[in-house]
């Protein structure tokens, strides 16, 4: 798995939480490209991390880490047809 805090995925799961995934990890498992242009917005991780401020506060483990990456560090797979957003830094 990637370790980058940056070119991430973001869907959201059947309960509206954010699922991180590193864009590379994707196109290798789905076998795909990823186009930005198909995705339903782009934010910079400064952006992702002001919206979902409170969520990011009660689910990351190390408050010093790159929360984004902390985040995907356990991910399931995300439903391919899920709308998508792409997280820039």
């Amino acid at each position: 798995m990637s370790r980058s805090c940056k070119n991430l995925l973001c869907v959201f799961d059947t309960t509206g939480a954010p699922v991180i995934v590193p864009v590379h990890d994707v196109e290798y498992l789905f076998s795909t490209t990823v186009d930005k242009s198909e995705c339903r917005a782009i934010l910079t991780k400064a952006n992702f991390c002001e919206l979902y401020k409170g969520w990011i506060d009660e689910h990351i483990r190390d408050p010093h880490a790159c929360p984004l990456n902390d985040l995907y560090v356990n991910w399931e797979i995300p439903d391919p047809s899920a709308a998508r957003i792409f997280l820039n830094r």
